[in-house]
């Protein structure tokens, strides 16, 4: 079985590649807490808005519990082929009211065969399920963190709306300095934990 762990690097891929060549650092296995081996690297195609790229996706074994692991950078979700700005466009796309039916040539990448429609539809569904289990769970890490006083209670008794309400979570989640458009999503993903689906 394969296992994950999310890479924290850098953002672009020219870096990415470059950090790959480079990375010496003592991973420790996530089941087992020994520190893994390399285990090889494989090639993978991913999209941005302007080409495709074969990146290099270093792989990790645990003596221990001999468990093979993927290191995945932080600009892309596992099995997926496009990078996070672009489902990140997307979200935004229908969180400003675009119809979905619109938006495949907007996604478009050089090179690329169009992103169908019934692609578009799965994208909403997952990005839908992840973002309301982030919601939740931040929720719940923010009014942890506020129980002293009511300050989260009485935003919520003026009537916060679920804009403001993703604005306060963003703000608390970043400690006041919210990513910038095309990083929020690779920098949610840190933050993700990664189990089955």
């Amino acid at each position: 079985m394969i296992m994950i762990i999310v890479l924290e690097c850098p953002l672009t891929i020219k870096k990415y590649i470059q950090f790959v060549a480079a990375y010496r650092q003592d991973v420790p296995c996530p089941c087992c807490g020994q520190n893994t081996r390399r285990h090889g690297k494989y090639e993978r195609t991913v999209h941005t808005h302007r080409r495709s790229f074969q990146i290099p996706i270093m792989r990790r074994r645990c003596a221990g519990c001999r468990k093979t692991l993927s290191l995945i950078p932080c600009f892309l979700a596992p099995w997926a082929r496009f990078i996070n700005p672009i489902y990140e466009c997307f979200g935004r796309a229908l969180i400003s009211g675009i119809p979905i039916f619109k938006l495949p040539e907007r996604l478009t990448t050089e090179g690329v065969s169009v992103v169908s429609l019934r692609t578009l539809y799965r994208w909403k569904n997952r990005l839908r399920k992840w973002l309301s289990l982030w919601w939740i769970n931040q929720r719940h890490i923010w009014a942890m963190e506020n129980q002293e006083g009511d300050s989260l209670l009485s935003l919520y008794r003026e009537g916060i709306n679920s804009y403001e309400e993703i604005q306060g979570l963003l703000a608390f989640a970043f400690r006041g300095d919210i990513p910038r458009r095309g990083r929020l999503l690779s920098l949610l993903h840190l933050r993700r934990p990664i189990g089955p689906g």
